[in-house]
């Protein structure tokens, strides 16, 4: 029929989902709060026309200050040695990360 189906093609995706579903399934969430952030701007913007009648543009200095404070609190976070990751990370690792930070 034209396309030719690679032999083996669905067993080979299925390992390398089982391969790699966990860095995929993280990069779906890292886009999906990425898009939640630009929403809440969005949002934003279009509130303050949609009620004012005035273009306010100040969000984007809004969101640049939310996110350098996010980087400063993960910086002091990593210098306090707390873990600066998911939280998910370290309540579910087999060693907790409090465990581990007591012992240095």
């Amino acid at each position: 029929m034209g396309h030719a189906r690679a032999a083996g093609g669905v067993p080979r995706m299925m390992e390398w989902l089982s391969d790699n579903g966990l860095l995929l399934g993280l990069a779906v969430l890292d886009g999906l709060a990425s898009a939640a952030a630009i929403f809440m701007v969005a949002v934003g913007l279009n509130l303050v026309f949609g009620v004012l009648r005035i273009l306010n543009v100040a969000h984007g200095s809004l969101y640049a200050i939310g996110a350098y404070t996010a980087a400063s609190l993960t910086a002091a976070m990593v210098a306090a040695g707390l873990p600066a990751g998911s939280p998910t990370r370290c309540w579910s690792s087999p060693r907790r990360w409090w465990a581990s930070s007591s012992a240095r």
